[in-house]
């Protein structure tokens, strides 16, 4: 049954409180959605906070608030299971993915040996979510103060560096300015941009202490970033123009402030990672994603790092340059997609990997462990891309094979294509790239490995002072929308690959109002 339950004891707490008082309440068992002070108060990044520390970016939290929605609730009782119908096969498979390495895990240890963890040791333990077949590089991390929470991925370092920069030593302040974002329920990825530029208008003298009543000159403090995400949040002084986000915080703050956003903020307010400067690949999926596309940026990035790492004989076991040919073929459609230096078959690639994430997200299967590009084996390092349709088969008892899956996931892709240009979206006009895309050369650093990359006939490339060059990404863009069956000129969808797609109610209505 459905309950509307009123939240005014819940309204004003943060939301880890918020969701163990509903636990408390409705039993242990229950699954809790919330938000925190920042999504009551409609702050355009506020997250929502689920088990185990899970925060989901976009802004969703804002529209939460504007509901005054605190929370959703959800307890499942019952006594009989749900079984796959070919639960002999779904077991197999299970075992087979069992012994494939996790790509996160290998980066997460190669990383440790860039960085030095001395004095973060001890207080972590694994983090295993509900019914994983092995686990990642996800652990719990307990504070000196004694406070628990997830530590993984960038969340875990978005502070890392000014908290070096200002102690000169590893601590847990980087733990505890996730922990306070948690808290507040706003997004890591913006704070994140939001810090960055605070520290360049900072040392440019645009801003300072005094102006904006944050202790700029303690950033890498934990002082500092709790101050500014409380004000945030409860959209107090300059908090409230920082709520809208660097971008339009900047155009607020003045000419000065908006010079200080340059190569390292996304057009969504969020920190810049995996940029096409360094990836020429994911440069279509920030021209073509209404979000922040990380589990696309992922399938290209993630295995570049593993690369590097064994390049830099951080590792000891990961694909070679020739691997990551063989990896390109039968994931990404050519082997040109394995050369990281060229435009060649990125196109393909793109497309290849939107129709592959899509369709793994309506499946719900952790980015961490799909797909399986590398298997670590030396015989054949190649992973197996029919992995997903397996599963979907296994558990559903219906017959489905890869290119079967990728048709579910390209339907997907079309459907939310047509979404966005009935909300505005202006086809090829607004597919574009960032301007420092085409007008900064990229930075090599920690974070990118120097900017090596896999490059032509088993050679290692450099990205390092790397620009993208117009004419040839706009010629993949053609190539692009060719391979969509899209109108090559305008970009916008065909009618008829909308009926091929199952999408013929679609197709009736942008037909209708001229949206193709």
């Amino acid at each position: 049954k459905i309950e509307i339950r009123n939240a005014g004891h819940l309204w004003g707490k943060d939301a880890i409180s918020t969701r163990e008082l509903l636990k408390n309440e409705l039993g242990k068992s229950a699954s809790v959605l919330a938000i925190g002070t920042a999504g009551e108060n409609k702050v355009t990044f506020a997250t929502l906070s689920s088990e185990n520390d899970s925060s989901a970016s976009g802004g969703m939290g804002a529209v939460m608030g504007s509901k005054n929605l605190k929370a959703i609730a959800l307890t499942v009782k019952g006594k009989r299971k749900i079984k796959a119908a070919n639960p002999e096969k779904l077991a197999a498979i299970k075992e087979e993915i069992r012994h494939i390495p996790v790509p996160s895990a290998i980066i997460d240890n190669g990383f440790t040996s860039l960085i030095n963890t001395d004095g973060l040791n001890e207080g972590f333990r694994d983090q295993i979510c509900y019914d994983c077949i092995g686990g990642c590089f996800r652990k719990t991390f307990r504070s000196e103060t004694g406070q628990e929470g997830k530590h993984m991925c960038q969340s875990r370092s978005f502070y890392l560096f000014q908290s070096l920069a200002y102690h000169g030593k590893m601590n847990d302040v980087p733990f505890k300015a996730n922990r306070v974002c948690d808290l507040y329920g706003v997004d890591t990825l913006t704070i994140e941009a939001l810090v960055k530029w605070l520290e360049k208008c900072v040392e440019a003298g645009v801003l300072s202490d005094s102006q904006t009543g944050l202790p700029l000159s303690k950033i890498g403090s934990y002082e500092f970033i709790e101050i500014l995400v409380k004000k945030i949040a409860h959209r107090e002084g300059i908090g409230e123009i920082l709520s809208l986000g660097p971008h339009k915080a900047a155009d607020k703050l003045g000419p000065e402030a908006k010079k200080m956003i340059t190569d390292y903020v996304s057009r969504t307010g969020q920190r810049y990672y995996y940029d096409p400067r360094m990836y020429i690949t994911n440069g279509l999926f920030y021209t073509m994603e209404p979000r922040f596309p990380i589990q696309h940026l992922h399938e290209i990035a993630v295995m570049n790092m593993i690369w590097g790492l064994r390049h830099m004989e951080l590792i000891k076991k990961g694909p070679t340059t020739h691997d990551m040919y063989k990896i390109a073929k039968r994931f990404w459609g050519s082997e040109a997609a394995g050369d990281f230096t060229t435009y060649e078959g990125k196109a393909l690639a793109a497309a290849k990997i939107q129709d592959r994430q899509y369709a793994k997200e309506c499946l719900i299967l952790c980015d961490f462990r799909f797909p399986n590009l590398y298997s670590g084996k030396a015989e054949d390092p190649v992973g197996d891309p029919t992995n997903e349709s397996q599963i979907y088969s296994a558990v559903t008892g219906k017959d489905i094979d890869e290119k079967g899956l990728y048709e579910i996931g390209e339907r997907v892709f079309n459907l939310q294509r047509a979404i966005l240009v009935r909300e505005g979206h202006q086809h090829r006009t607004d597919d574009v790239l960032e301007n420092c895309d085409y007008e900064i050369p990229l930075e090599a650093d920690i974070s990118n490995f120097g900017g090596i990359v896999p490059g032509e006939n088993g050679t290692t490339g450099s990205r390092e002072g790397m620009v993208i060059d117009h004419n040839k990404f706009e010629k993949m863009k053609d190539e692009y929308y060719q391979i969509r069956k899209w109108d090559v000129t305008s970009g916008k969808q065909t009618s008829d690959r909308l009926k091929e797609l199952d999408l013929e109610d679609v197709s009736e209505v942008m037909k209708k109002e001229g949206f193709c």
